[in-house]
């Protein structure tokens, strides 16, 4: 395949390198791409980029950064910006701290067998009046489908914990990233209102609450009651990333053509069968009651 040559709208705004790394990638995708004018919140892909020239790109970026990022990585770190602020990082031994708080489950959750296999999915299907209610409410504000999930999600968490605050880690609408949202229950008297939180509480998240999963250690500390949920929406986390490494309960939802459903996944080396049934039950049980 032919190089393209000269200047490629990718319909972002221009802005140049701040610092030497990002001027040395810019410097570096310029040739590998034959392009002159690259700003750092460019994609490589989106300017030409296809799989050798990847690996072009790599081979020189290793040259100058020997040991500091993966082929995986740039699809991470799709960005000069996002990029040079992965390579800055990972050239300090000191990693970087994340959000994350484990919550404490009652023990009757931990009571389990020992036969038990690690990765266990139940899937929860939406009837289609449950599910054309939820897309109705989404028409007629600036509620979203995944707020009123997460809304019963937390609130499920609030009831089996006795606990008003709650943090769910949660997908952000970029790929592979995370945020460690912070859900307060205690004043919130209606469903809708909840959902309407977990809304403003993505807009208004703060960047150091925000990471990427590849930043994530899987030996998070947690003692022998506590778990760390995550919700995201299905294929914003890759395939190939094990979730199930560092979090202990994921609850993936996936919407398409009208239909909605949601893929509960836990570890069963750690959490109960029963209750992990029991638990998926009460979130459809929840909903449903939200909704009537």
């Amino acid at each position: 395949l032919p190089v393209p040559e000269g200047d490629i709208n990718t319909g972002r705004a221009y802005e140049a390198p701040t610092n030497e790394i990002e001027e040395n990638l810019v410097n570096i995708w310029k040739e590998v791409l034959g392009v002159d004018r690259i700003g750092i919140n460019d994609r490589f892909f989106e300017l030409g980029g296809y799989s050798i020239l990847l690996i072009k790109m790599h081979t020189k970026i290793e040259q100058l950064y020997p040991g500091r990022i993966k082929i995986t990585d740039y699809f991470s770190y799709p960005t000069i910006a996002k990029l040079a602020e992965f390579i800055q990082g990972s050239g300090t031994n000191q990693p970087k701290e994340l959000p994350i708080k484990p919550m404490e489950l009652p023990l009757d959750y931990f009571n389990v067998e020992a036969s038990s296999s690690k990765e266990v999915n139940l899937r929860l299907n939406f009837d289609e009046s449950i599910a054309t209610k939820i897309f109705n409410i989404t028409k007629e504000g600036n509620i979203k489908t995944e707020d009123i999930l997460l809304a019963a999600y937390a609130y499920l968490f609030g009831q089996i914990t006795e606990r008003d605050a709650i943090t769910i880690q949660t997908g952000t609408d970029n790929d592979n990233q995370l945020c460690s949202l912070d859900i307060d229950l205690e004043n919130v008297n209606k469903f809708i209102d909840l959902a309407a939180l977990i809304r403003e509480g993505y807009k208004s998240i703060q960047e150091t609450k925000v990471y990427n999963i590849n930043d994530i250690s899987n030996n998070i500390f947690k003692d022998r009651v506590s778990v760390i949920p995550v919700f995201y929406k299905a294929g914003l986390i890759t395939e190939k990333y094990d979730i199930l490494n560092s979090f202990d309960i994921a609850m993936e939802w996936s919407q398409r053509e009208g239909h909605l459903s949601c893929l509960c996944k836990y570890n069963g080396r750690r959490l109960n069968k029963a209750k992990m049934k029991e638990f998926a039950g009460l979130y459809l049980k929840l909903i449903e009651l939200f909704l009537e």
